[in-house]
């Protein structure tokens, strides 16, 4: 006899096999979501990698930085103070706080000469610098500012004074000794921009802080000196120039001297080396960490060691195992040998510069070793805070403008205005909202390399002419182009 099936399957086991296709599409589901999600991982993680490699250094951070004039008495000509010298800043109302670390990141020329005062002759100007007893000079440079502390009053006309100031090729300086005798010779003046900063860095400083680009450097062509003696009781610096454009009403009637002595820019950056880390194919990411500092964050990686030699690729950029990224205060780690990598047994460190997650402080005290004086008092007259900039997006977008800059990019005033909004920081800067209302058109002459640029507000002129000369400087930095400005008034 034939078998049949008398009974079929219970319910509650057919509920199971039922639920079986479910249970596998939900499995499906997440595994493929999890491809996904690893896959953009992986892809966000090489644009992250080509972007630090490539265009990171567009990304123009700033520590907070200091403009600082030290008021002592001087009893030296000229006393330089070598760049990276070291600075500690407290807050006054906090003196149990941790003491902020601050250093120079340029050569600085102190003098015992502070400008006494300056009259308009004609069309020249003269500046007469005393010490506060007779000194010797016996070194051929100091530093001269236009006075920072006038900005809020006279802005950009401080800066085109000193462009004015700088197209001088020689100024003539007289030097009246202790016996009343005096001596002519000859100086010139240059800008100060030797700085440790980035370039791009530098520009973006320059822009956002424009105070700390008011800097000259005076040298003279030979020491001062006279038979039975060289103490030099005054100095008068002569300057011709068209005052009709270079000195204004408002500039010859400032409240404050026009000119200074003795200023200090200052950021918060030390050097130090980081913590030794042990080195191997599973660290993607390395932070780097200071051994004592639990406020220091990475701002430049000056070099790499492994095993405690210098790793001498790290700054040629298609051949770096290792990429900084700021974002992440880490070494993007991606080996050539991953074999190697796994097998050998390595450590690595890095010479960095640190910044510290401290505030500006409400009233410094500020001292140093880096000046041997009885007693050392500095004034700020400036303060910026620290800028930092990660929009991946934008820096992209500004990485390939500079890549492919043509001849119609570069005549195109919603391009040049874009990258007036990066190296400024943002839109709502009033800065840039003056630039953009000012700046009516622009025209680039590929025969003479010229750029037009037409200001069509005549008060914001010397804004227009500043910020321009720095967007320039930027694009023939990054790019291959030489360009001239030429500025036309609507």
């Amino acid at each position: 006899m034939k078998a049949t099936l008398q009974h079929p399957l219970p319910d509650n086991n057919k509920g199971e096999l039922e639920a079986e296709p479910i249970v596998l599409t939900d499995v499906f589901k997440q595994l493929g979501e999890q491809i996904n999600n690893e896959i953009q991982a992986s892809l966000q993680r090489e644009k992250t990698l080509h972007i630090s490699r490539y265009h990171q250094h567009l990304l123009t951070h700033l520590p907070n930085h200091l403009l600082v004039k030290m008021q002592s008495h001087l009893s030296r000509a000229c006393l330089p103070i070598a760049a990276n010298s070291q600075f500690s800043i407290k807050d006054a109302f906090k003196p149990h706080d941790e003491a902020a670390r601050y250093s120079t990141q340029n050569l600085v020329q102190l003098t015992g000469f502070e400008v006494d005062s300056i009259s308009y002759p004609m069309s020249s100007m003269q500046i007469t610098m005393l010490p506060k007893s007779p000194l010797s000079i016996d070194q051929f440079s100091f530093d001269i500012w236009i006075n920072p502390s006038l900005w809020g009053q006279l802005d950009y006309q401080l800066s085109r004074l000193k462009q004015a100031l700088l197209k001088q090729s020689t100024l003539k300086v007289t030097a009246i000794f202790d016996d009343g005798r005096q001596q002519e010779v000859l100086a010139t003046l240059t800008d100060i921009n030797d700085w440790l900063l980035a370039s791009n860095d530098a520009i973006a400083l320059r822009a956002t802080s424009p105070e700390f680009d008011l800097g000259m450097r005076l040298t003279f062509s030979k020491v001062p000196h006279r038979e039975n003696t060289n103490r030099v009781t005054q100095l008068i610096l002569h300057f011709d120039f068209d005052g009709d454009v270079a000195l204004s009403p408002a500039l010859k009637t400032a409240q404050q001297p026009l000119l200074v002595t003795n200023i200090v820019p200052l950021f918060n950056l030390y050097e130090d080396h980081s913590v030794s880390m042990p080195l191997d194919l599973r660290q993607e990411n390395i932070r780097l960490h200071h051994s004592g500092d639990t406020k220091a964050r990475p701002f430049y990686v000056r070099q790499v060691f492994i095993n405690q030699i210098d790793y001498e690729p790290f700054h040629q950029h298609g051949e770096s195992e290792f990429v900084f990224h700021k974002e992440s205060a880490a070494l993007i780690y991606t080996p050539n040998n991953i074999r190697e990598s796994i097998t050998k047994k390595q450590k690595i460190s890095a010479r960095i510069y640190w910044y510290q997650d401290i505030p500006l402080p409400e009233l410094a005290k500020i001292s140093t070793s880096a000046v041997n004086t009885q007693a050392t008092d500095f004034a700020i007259l400036k303060a910026g805070e620290a800028k930092q900039q990660f929009d991946t997006n934008t820096l992209e977008a500004v990485g390939m403008a500079l890549k492919s800059f043509s001849q119609y990019q570069l005549a195109n005033r919603s391009h040049f205005l874009f990258l007036a909004k990066h190296l400024l920081g943002s839109s709502d800067s009033s800065v840039y909202q003056h630039f953009e209302s000012a700046v009516k058109d622009i025209d680039f002459s590929p025969q003479t390399s010229e750029l037009k640029v037409v200001c069509g507000q005549a008060q914001h002129l010397n804004l227009v002419c500043t910020l321009a000369e720095l967007l320039i400087e930027f694009i023939m930095i990054n790019t291959a182009f030489v360009i001239k400005l030429a500025l036309i008034i609507a």
